[in-house]
């Protein structure tokens, strides 16, 4: 039957140009449809890159003591703040009560110190008003003098009376004269008094600030016997139990701390290529030990140096990793897809499925 139909063709075809309104039915056949050519684009595949914690904190004792307790264990999520261990120091303690003993002595000194001035101020003014009226009196006397000299002059004999009101008005003219220059001296012993007491309270008031300053530091010491957290994140490591006798000139790290949420992926790239990669490039990520959790995301930061002894630059892409799946220490094969931006500022992940 089959061949039948491939004879009529054959005659069909062969006999001329095609007629209107005749059709030949050939044998299904499978089509093959074109696939449209896909362009494609450099880029730099590297192995086994290293992943790091986004931030890592070492935790250590700032003052030395013995190691009350450790309130955190390796595993412990921690936030900013949270108190993660803390340490006996009891003469920083005494320091502190001393040095502020010596900030309430500095400020009760302050306080007499503006007693006195008050006092100097106010005999000041007393003696400024004793010399007002000193040379009051003078002027007064003068007056007296000069009547009487007047008088005595109008006459070529004066009588002994008028000669002698005359010796009695010089003689109180310069007592007069005496208790102005005396007045003139006791205001300026109160305006040097005055001075004096300005001068100790400002010495007094620097005393003060310097005890502040010493009742600031003794309290900074005392706040470093609580150790605590600097980010959130999770212990990594805990290195010490209470009861340790701990030294801060020769520490040792108490615990540690590693944000986990984002993922530093750590790539060297060969100097040969490294300017052909920007910020921004498109990062794909396959992470060892997981070969499902493929991980789309963007260069992030770019080293400007190129390592001597490798001869590669370190290129950073930020992996985020909200349910902790990707650990520290993992590694991943990495694609850099050279001319492609990621369409998004952070990466996009899908850590066991597709992306």
């Amino acid at each position: 039957m089959i061949l039948k139909q491939i004879v009529m063709a054959t005659f069909l075809a062969a006999s001329g140009p095609e007629r209107p309104g005749l059709t030949i039915a050939l044998p299904d056949q499978p089509v093959q449809a074109q696939q449209p050519k896909q362009e494609k684009r450099d880029a730099i595949e590297i192995a086994g890159c290293r992943i790091i914690p986004f931030e890592s904190v070492e935790i250590f004792p700032q003052v030395s003591g013995m190691l009350r307790n450790v309130k955190v264990d390796i595993g412990d999520r921690v936030k900013k703040g949270d108190v993660l261990a803390e340490i006996d120091a009891p003469e920083l303690v005494a320091d502190l009560e001393q040095a502020g003993m010596a900030v309430n002595l500095a400020r009760a000194k302050i306080d007499l110190q503006k007693m006195l001035l008050q006092k100097a101020e106010a005999e000041r003014r007393i003696a400024e008003l004793i010399v007002q009226q000193r040379e009051a009196d003078l002027l007064a006397v003068k007056g007296e003098l000069l009547r009487a000299e007047e008088e005595f002059n109008r006459f070529a004999q004066p009588a002994k009376d008028v000669a002698a009101k005359v010796d009695i008005a010089r003689a109180r003219f310069g007592s007069a004269k005496i208790a102005v220059e005396l007045a003139v001296m006791e205001k300026d012993a109160r305006s040097a008094t005055v001075k004096a007491v300005e001068q100790a309270a400002k010495i007094e008031d620097i005393q003060h600030k310097l005890a502040r300053v010493g009742e600031h530091k003794a309290r900074i010491l005392v706040e470093r016997t609580r150790l605590l957290a600097t980010v959130d994140g999770i212990v990594t490591v805990r290195k010490f139990d209470a009861g340790v006798l701990l030294s801060a000139k020769n520490a040792l790290p108490i615990v540690k701390l590693a944000r986990m949420d984002v993922m530093r992926l750590i790539i060297p790239v060969p100097a040969a290529q490294a300017a052909k990669v920007k910020k921004g490039t498109r990062v794909i990520a396959i992470v060892k030990m997981s070969p499902e959790n493929k991980v789309v995301g963007a260069v992030a930061r770019i080293s400007p140096v190129i390592d001597e002894k490798s001869g590669t630059m370190r290129v950073e892409v930020d992996l985020p990793n909200p349910n902790g799946r990707i650990l520290e220490g993992m590694a991943a094969d990495v694609r850099i897809e050279l001319g492609a931006v990621n369409p998004s500022k952070k990466a996009m992940a899908s850590i066991g499925g597709s992306p």
